[in-house]
């Protein structure tokens, strides 16, 4: 029996419905058949955190109660358990709502790869499904799993745990990161490097700060300078700039002495250092970027050519063949023959996405096409840019939700509203929450006091 439960354990351990059905095709022996098919059914329910009276429960999708609110506080499932307090402790519950391990803890994290840290006596460890701790009470932390591997810490020293919870990388370092693309920032006597997944030291603790591989590259710091490193621990770019910004279009921004350049991954120097840096990145998008040179903005190309005037206040980059760009503290759009097509009437301006632009005047937000036709009224006190055709819109501090057309679709009466996913929406005000079905258009479950 015992043997079977732990099978069953390993196999199913992320909840998946396709890891349960896979498991009831490849063990059909399995005794307690029943339990599959429940928890098969369980996986592919969707439960939404409630409250009523201050007590924490869930609901389904179709707004009934579906786990009694009980509970002092309630977090989302994971891997079909999800956290829930009580008297001050915490456990786990499952989909079912049956109690899987006791409110015995300070602390805990979601499960994971069928693991979960806990907290107890103000030391962490890790416990499996069925309650029993495999990772002991020793660490005064431990972070989440990436690539196999969870950091963990004794005082003020930091290693490795490998997924078979054994310590891998000894506890011997001041400093250490999440793995990533095989290696992990560490740090040994003041200075950062690299380690991979053996514990071996790969890049030499000899920069004064790292950060984490992305690409095959990493920034690093040596003398205040910054430069970037591959995975061999080779310059991409020498340490000598005051700010690097992000590859686009095989170019990245970089910054000395108070001026920007673009160099390319030789390091070469592609457009000179001859613009005035204003404290953010910039970044190359369909082959232009923003130069700004004595308080004036231009757009550039790749080889460092103008390709718009440098005499524009402020200039953003082309969208749908139209330009933002600003004079005297005014907005107006200009398309790729420098032309001035939409005059400068607006007191700020965005880029056009499918058609439409948010733009401001008279201190209030609304959108126009490429026409310079107003097609949303300057109702609102600030806007987003659509996003499947919705537009989180602002009225006197209240959030709400509008169409391309300007109906709205939940009215500007809202503290806060959550995506949940393409339909379910999380609304708050006052303190108190509702569900939105957003295809439906109408209520799920409101909270007494709504």
């Amino acid at each position: 029996e015992t043997a079977w439960h732990n099978i069953y354990s390993i196999y199913t351990s992320d909840f998946k419905t396709t890891s349960l059905i896979e498991f009831k095709n490849k063990y059909p022996d399995y005794p307690y058949s029943n339990i599959v098919n429940e928890d098969i059914v369980l996986s592919q329910k969707k439960l939404l955190i409630a409250r009523n009276n201050n007590k924490w429960g869930f609901i389904d999708s179709a707004g009934n109660a579906a786990i009694p609110f009980l509970y002092e506080w309630v977090n989302e499932f994971s891997e079909g358990l999800a956290e829930c307090g009580l008297n001050g402790k915490s456990g786990f519950i499952n989909k079912a709502g049956k109690v899987v391990i006791p409110f015995i803890y300070e602390e805990i994290n979601p499960f994971k790869n069928g693991v979960a840290i806990v907290k107890q006596n103000k030391k962490y460890g890790m416990i499996n499904k069925a309650g029993k701790l495999v990772v002991p009470y020793e660490y005064d932390e431990i972070a989440e799993y990436t690539e196999g591997m969870a950091v963990v810490s004794k005082g003020d020293k930091f290693g490795y745990i490998d997924e078979n919870l054994n310590v891998v990388i000894p506890i011997n370092y001041t400093k250490a990161g999440n793995f990533s693309e095989g290696l992990a920032l560490v740090e040994l006597g003041g200075q950062s490097g690299f380690i991979n997944k053996a514990g071996n030291i790969v890049i030499p603790c000899k920069y004064d700060w790292v950060d984490n591989f992305k690409n095959g590259m990493a920034r690093v710091k040596s003398l205040k300078k910054l430069g970037i490193i591959n995975l061999k621990g080779e310059n991409i770019l020498a340490c000598k700039y005051d700010f690097i910004g992000e590859f686009s279009e095989n170019l990245i921004m970089v910054v000395q002495d108070e001026k920007y350049g673009f160099v390319n991954k030789n390091d070469s120097l592609i457009i000179p250092f001859e613009y005035d840096y204003k404290g953010f990145p910039l970044t190359f998008k369909n082959g232009y970027a923003v130069a700004e040179k004595d308080k004036k903005q231009g757009l550039i190309d790749t080889t460092g050519k103008y390709i718009t005037p440098n005499n524009f206040e402020k200039i953003l980059p082309f969208s749908e063949n139209l330009a933002a760009v600003s004079r005297k503290n005014k907005w107006g759009y200009i398309d790729k023959k420098m032309k001035l097509v939409i005059p400068y009437t607006y007191q700020w301006a965005g880029s056009f996405i499918n058609g439409m632009a948010k733009v401001k005047k008279n201190s209030k937000y609304g959108f126009i096409n490429t026409k310079n036709k107003t097609v949303i009224d300057f109702n609102f006190d600030d806007a987003k840019d659509f996003d499947k055709g919705i537009s989180e819109v602002t009225i006197d501090g209240l959030l709400g939700l509008m169409d391309t057309d300007g109906n709205m679709i939940i009215p500007c009466e809202f503290d806060e509203i959550t995506y949940l996913d393409n339909s379910i929406l999380k609304l708050e005000k006052n303190k108190k929450m509702a569900y939105y079905n957003l295809t439906e258009q109408k209520y799920l479950w409101k909270e007494e006091g709504f």
